[in-house]
């Protein structure tokens, strides 16, 4: 009896065993939500993301040519497969192609189609096999060339919608198909989460459009771009033509995203590693060398020394100062800043931090790297020549270059101890214009923060600060004296820099709600600012005029959701009230003529 009762809870145990290691192993996944990706180990997500991208052969690199005359149309590919008759493989070094037919590599695939079907339900393209994958968030990307793309029915009068057809299309466990609709919150209804062409959806025709690389997308903001389904674990991608013209694809990307990971779980690998001041230089440059530290002595004649030319600019006079904040923070030091070189410069062991072209540039200007800043607008470099090493250059392109030349020294100070970590660098910017944003500027309190504040991130090399236009209330017409003050501090503030401009947004639709529907408008609210009055316009110009007048460089006349619509479709805008109905007919000749002649000139409408 023993041995038969030992039997069978052995048996049971091992039956237990059994289900919790298919719990642990082949069924946990179940639990896995895309929209919950932390309910995935962190192990899974982290191995998932290493692997890049999971395209096989991305690049179209690998092939069977079977035949082939003036083009190549008759080829297989591996770990993809050609759909329709009007595709090609690329390969620039065939005498029927160029260097133009590729993005990247030796190959690419191209799809011609001339006078296609309206009833064609599926174009020309190509379409991958079985991508495995667990669920979670994906970035899709594919570098494209278009020309000459129009909708197969453009006889309708239609845009382009899915003319250029890009699909995701996901399958379970046993490679079935699942359906591609997702739930829209925002909209309340469902749309087609496989469709990913969206960024040329809204486009009438397309005539000429070079090399790009192009994000794969179902919808915009707040759309959750990326997302499997939850029983998601194989996909397909197409890419193909279902309109006509011609289009090239290369270099498609599929990989698990960031979004997966919560901000720590990024973080984590940073956690424990030292970083040298030139690791934590922000912006990176673009070029750093020439790595070393240098001590700093403050007594007698080898305290450090600032030099700018004699007739420095606003900006370089900041860039001075920088300087002169950093190390009086750091070391309690005030340190002089002179026009005029000290004598016996070369065997001083004084060091210099000398910004712009100043007196010690003369002697010295063939060794220094001016080459590598040249034409490149904010460009600046830091350097130290073998047999000046007292001396540390910081020379921009222009006067703001000075500036971002003495902004990324200052982050080289060590604040521990007397210590600069200099680095030869060469920098310049990808985008000339880096905006934020100021507060709320409610308060003196608050306007003082916000000034601070500009301070800061100029050091950063952010070099336009925008106002925040909801701010403003309601009551856009009469703003707050407070808010008025703050937007004159800033535009004086900008002005000391040299090196921040100061930028407005002012919306005259901002007293409506967002997305107002023009029936439920009340008559005070419709007549509250109208296109068509003069003394409304008037009023408009004259804030825009007193934003001119505090210094502001560049103006931006917003519109965003608050447009009222009409019928029950948010994005169909329309005027409002009927004098304007009357007088512009729609909100398109309405806009022209939003500001008078005398403001087009000065500012950058951004709708």
């Amino acid at each position: 009896m023993k041995k038969i009762k030992t039997t069978g809870l052995s048996s049971i145990a091992a039956c237990l065993l059994l289900f919790l290691s298919l719990y642990t192993t082949g069924f946990a996944d179940e639990k896995w939500s895309s929209l919950q990706p932390l309910s995935i180990p962190f192990k899974v997500r982290k191995q998932q993301f290493d692997k890049g991208n999971i395209v096989p052969d991305f690049s179209f690199e690998r092939g069977t040519v079977r035949s082939t005359d003036s083009l190549i149309t008759d080829f297989s590919l591996a770990s993809w497969s050609v759909v329709g008759k009007n595709v090609q493989w690329t390969d620039k070094n065939h005498k029927g192609y160029s260097g133009a037919d590729i993005a990247t590599g030796r190959h690419a695939v191209k799809i011609i189609r001339k006078n296609p079907n309206e009833t064609d339900a599926i174009g020309g393209g190509v379409k991958s096999d079985f991508i495995p994958v667990i669920p979670g968030n994906y970035l899709f990307t594919y570098d494209v060339k278009l020309k000459n793309v129009q909708s197969n029915k453009r006889r309708l009068g239609t845009k382009l919608f899915d003319t250029v057809d890009i699909r995701l299309l996901f399958f379970d466990e046993n490679k079935k198909p699942i359906d591609g609709k997702m739930y829209y919150p925002y909209a309340e209804h469902y749309i087609d989460n496989s469709f990913k062409g969206y960024s040329f959806a809204n486009f009438w025709k397309i005539d000429d459009f070079g090399w790009a690389n192009v994000r794969a997308r179902t919808y915009n903001y707040p759309f959750s771009e990326g997302d499997l389904p939850d029983n998601c674990r194989y996909v397909k991608l197409f890419l193909g033509l279902k309109g006509e013209g011609e289009m090239w694809v290369d270099n498609v990307v599929f990989k698990y995203s960031r979004w997966n990971f919560t901000t720590l779980e990024r973080l984590q690998p940073f956690f424990g590693k030292k970083f040298s001041a030139v690791d934590l230089l922000i912006p990176t440059p673009k070029q750093v060398s020439g790595v070393t530290s240098i001590p700093l002595s403050f007594t007698g004649k080898n305290k450090p020394l600032i030099l700018i030319p004699q007739h420095a600019g606003t900006a370089t006079r900041y860039a001075a100062s920088v300087l002169q904040d950093k190390m009086a923070a750091a070391y309690r030091q005030k340190i002089p800043v002179k026009t005029a070189a000290p004598k016996n410069t070369v065997l001083s062991r004084r060091l210099i931090f000398s910004i712009g072209r100043t007196a010690v540039l003369s002697a010295n200007q063939d060794k220094l790297p001016f080459v590598k800043i040249a034409g490149k607008k904010q460009g600046y470099f830091i350097k130290r020549l073998p047999d000046r090493k007292n001396i540390i250059f910081l020379i921009g392109n222009e006067e703001i270059g000075n500036f971002y030349a003495a902004a990324t020294a200052a982050q080289l100070f060590d604040s521990r101890r007397p210590v600069y970590h200099h680095a030869d660098i060469v920098d310049y910017p990808d985008f000339l214009g880096r905006s934020f944003k100021l507060g709320a500027m409610k308060s003196p309190a608050a306007i003082e923060r916000d000034l601070a504040g500009i301070d800061r991130m100029a050091r950063f090399k952010f070099n336009k600060v925008f106002n925040n236009y909801g701010d403003w209330g309601k009551n856009w017409r009469h703003p707050a004296q407070i808010y008025l003050d703050g937007l004159k501090a800033a535009g004086e503030k900008c002005r000391e820099t040299g090196v921040v401009n100061l930028a407005v947004q002012i919306n005259p639709y901002n007293h409506f709600m967002y997305e107002m529907y023009v029936p439920d408008i009340s008559d005070s609210l419709k007549h509250y600012w109208l296109h068509s009055n003069p003394d409304d316009m008037e009023a408009l110009k004259n804030i825009i005029r007193a934003c001119f007048n505090y210094g502001a460089k560049t103006l931006m006349l917003m519109a965003d959701d608050f447009v009222p619509h009409e019928e029950n479709y948010r994005k169909l805008y329309s005027l409002w009230a009927k004098e304007d109905k009357e007088r512009f007919v729609n909100l398109q000749r309405s806009e022209e003529r939003r500001v008078g002649k005398e403001c087009r000139s000065r500012w950058s409408p951004y709708h």
